[in-house]
């Protein structure tokens, strides 16, 4: 691997530039690339997106990738040259090049907000909106790939920041104070003893030796500790541990739920959830054949074992009964 850093332009496609940029000896720090049209600087960005194929050549992490919309810059559909530079100033591989752009296209004004709340299924949702969008109109917030490998999403561009019509990943409610413009979220829940005992054997599977009742019983994590009303909250776990969840935070997430969200759907009809926001956001892509399949798991706890998920997560499923009351009845506009 190369010393210094470097990138690669790999081509535009619809007006959409693609490539990486990478510095060996700080792989773990997004660069920040220029892009030039005819010579005018019109935009820049951190390279922060996943590309498999960048980590198995470079051995690296892979999120390195690019992505820049420059139909904005041309008034008209027109061959332009177009240049990528990294923060020394050097070209990325492949640039200059010219590139055909299009001129404008019209884009929904909102950015929506995926809030993935896990174990929900969510990821067979958000790879059926992602058809929806370009690219570069997509931030990913997850703490491994495709999440960026940046601390929150204030760390990017202003402008690639407003470019962003749809953010997905594991969040809170609070992340639209990082949007510039109108943002509106949406999200699917899931009741609350399978989302609970689908994330306690995830965690078994990932090494956890402690029975689901040691892990309840010592408040190990919030992930089995009223997730739900954290994420509809949008509390910070140090400030509410595991156990300390009480009324007026379930209040307050019942309020961003009922106030602040376009769409609350169910894990359990995920197709019906997928059509709902098609029909609200004129997405054109159908609904994928892989979420009408439906095999989310059936309970396999024991009697004892549910009675403990219930009791420790009281305010969960509190709020998994009012979305089930009001899931017939979403069909409204909120913007945060």
């Amino acid at each position: 691997m190369p010393a210094g850093i470097f990138g690669q332009l790999d081509g535009v496609i619809d007006g959409e530039a693609y490539g990486w940029a990478l510095d060996p000896n700080a792989p773990d720090r997004p660069l920040k690339i220029v892009a030039y049209i005819n010579g005018r600087l019109v935009a820049e960005a951190l390279a922060v997106y996943y590309r498999p194929d960048v980590a198995e050549r470079l051995n690296c992490s892979g999120r390195h990738g690019f992505y820049l919309d420059l139909s904005h810059f041309c008034q008209r559909p027109s061959s332009a040259i177009l240049d990528v530079r990294l923060p020394d100033g050097q070209p990325v591989q492949g640039a200059p090049a010219r590139a055909h752009l299009p001129g404008p296209r019209s884009s929904p004004s909102a950015t929506l907000l995926f809030m993935h709340i896990p174990k929900t299924g969510g990821t067979a949702l958000r790879e059926a909106v992602l058809s929806n969008y370009r690219q570069s109109e997509i931030a990913y917030v997850y703490p491994e790939a495709p999440g960026f490998p940046i601390q929150d999403l204030r760390d990017l561009p202003l402008e690639q920041r407003g470019r962003l019509r749809l953010v997905a990943g594991h969040f809170q409610y609070g992340v639209h104070t990082h949007i510039p413009g109108i943002s509106s979220y949406f999200t699917v829940v899931r009741e609350t003893l399978t989302r609970v005992w689908s994330h306690y054997n995830y965690l078994a599977r990932q090494g956890e030796r402690r029975s689901l009742e040691e892990m309840i019983e010592s408040k190990a994590t919030v992930n089995l500790d009223n997730m739900t009303v954290r994420c509809f909250a949008g509390i910070d776990e140090h400030d509410f541990p595991p156990g300390s969840i009480t009324r007026d935070v379930f209040d307050l997430a019942a309020y961003n739920f009922e106030h602040a969200f376009s769409y609350v759907g169910l894990q359990e009809q995920m197709d019906e959830a997928y059509r709902s926001l098609q029909e609200t956001y004129g997405w054109t892509r159908n609904v994928p054949a892989v979420m009408n399949r439906g095999t989310y798991g059936s309970k396999q706890c024991s009697q004892a074992q549910e009675m403990l998920i219930r009791h420790f997560n009281q305010w969960d499923v509190k709020l998994f009964e009012r979305a089930v009351q009001s899931s017939n009845q979403r069909r409204r506009t909120a913007v945060a």
